[in-house]
């Protein structure tokens, strides 16, 4: 195995064009005499935004790595994960983000899933992930909280269960919280407890801004000053750090409005499918899974509702292949899907 070594993390790129003339690197000259600078006219310091993070996470600048989107974390923690572990046995969540697939198959993973019980999620629990890390010998394992299509939210006591279990195992545990965030608590808290164990969130589906590609991982320093020295100096632009900066500073103006508007959404469509007598799965994410016995009337169901210019997810792989999943996003789409709903029915 190829001998681990951790470099210093680099954080500050170098001193405040504010305060020094610098001649001493390639870039576009900055007139001092001027008051204000135009950041893209310097490599990236995306040290504004980790500060602006774990403000908002009330952790510390060395619990958070940030990444272009949450695949490239992904990416590094897998990276480091097989030249730390010499077993490269991985235990996965079915069905799963596909980036997921291609990393571990890329570094050559021994790969094992866990299906979440389609029409009883809680019937998967921790005694299933022991049972499955003990008899693969598992040195990875992947859990995506709450999963997504088919909604399953590990409790805080279940992850304490898991984690404990795991690092007596010596099992890296990766927790996915992308969708967690519209209304489910985190596993943040435990952190400091565990150094087994990262969170990797972003900005796609809980602050609703999939354009910006800004992902971050929160962790353990030492677990993040180890997965950073494999990590790229420079991934996110300097327009793209502003944006998330901007972000943070009016949260409360740009984010939390939109969050309450999808938890509203939420409730309205949860309600109005259990008035329908549907069988439907769903929380604590962006998103409804609602249950059809026929496949085939699924399947007219989406067409239909493709006609009418409304695109579902209804194409899951076994066993979810009788679910229809529909985003959450605002009270006045759901009614018009209700309308096509009702008149299909």
């Amino acid at each position: 195995m190829t001998k681990f070594r951790i470099y210093p993390r680099i954080r500050k790129e170098s001193e405040n064009p504010k305060k020094y003339i610098r001649l001493h690197r390639a870039e576009f000259a900055h007139d001092f005499s001027r008051k204000k600078y135009n950041i893209d006219n310097y490599y990236p310091d995306s040290e504004v935004l980790i500060d602006e993070i774990a403000k908002f996470y009330k952790k510390g600048k060395k619990n958070i790595l940030l990444g272009l989107g949450a695949e490239s974390l992904i990416k590094d923690t897998i990276i480091w994960h097989q030249q730390k572990f010499n077993i490269k046995s991985c235990l996965n969540t079915y069905p799963n983000f596909f980036m997921y697939e291609i990393f571990l198959k890329l570094f050559n993973y021994k790969k094992f899933y866990f299906k979440i019980d389609a029409l009883n999620p809680s019937k998967t629990n921790s005694k299933i992930i022991k049972e499955n890390i003990r008899k693969n010998k598992i040195s990875l394992l992947i859990l995506v909280n709450p999963a997504h299509p088919i909604e399953k939210y590990w409790t805080t006591k279940e992850m304490v269960e898991i984690l404990k279990y795991a690092k007596k195992k010596n099992t890296f545990v990766i927790v996915d919280e992308v969708y967690q965030g519209i209304g489910s608590p985190s596993c943040e808290g435990l952190i400091n407890r565990f150094k087994n164990l990262i969170i990797i969130k972003s900005f796609s589906k809980t602050f609703g801004y999939p354009g910006l590609r800004i992902g971050f991982a929160i962790g353990n320093k030492s677990v993040i000053e180890q997965i950073e020295s494999f990590r790229l100096s420079h991934e996110l632009p300097a327009q793209i750090i502003r944006e998330g900066v901007n972000l943070f500073k009016n949260y409360k103006q740009k984010v939390l409005p939109r969050i309450v508007k999808i938890i509203n959404a939420r409730k309205y469509a949860l309600k109005e499918f259990l008035k329908r007598k549907c069988v439907v799965n769903g929380k604590y994410g962006n998103s409804l899974s609602i249950y059809f016995k026929n496949k085939n009337k699924l399947k007219k169901l989406g067409d239909k509702l493709k006609k009418n210019k409304i695109i579902v997810n209804y194409r899951y792989p076994k066993p979810y292949e009788n679910f229809l999943n529909i985003t959450t996003t605002s009270k006045s789409n759901l009614k018009i899907f209700f309308k096509i709903f009702d008149n299909f029915l």
